[in-house]
């Protein structure tokens, strides 16, 4: 399931730009959709 980058990152005490920077190093999965981020969770 996905859910909003901003969710993931309260539930995980980061910011935005740390879970943005997890994506890069390809740790999760960032999907964008409408112009919003999302985190692909199991």
């Amino acid at each position: 399931m996905k859910i909003p980058i901003e969710e993931f990152a309260r539930r995980n005490n980061i910011c935005v730009r740390k879970v943005k920077a997890l994506a890069d190093l390809g740790k999760i999965t960032l999907i964008q959709h409408r112009g919003k981020y999302y985190v692909e969770v199991d």
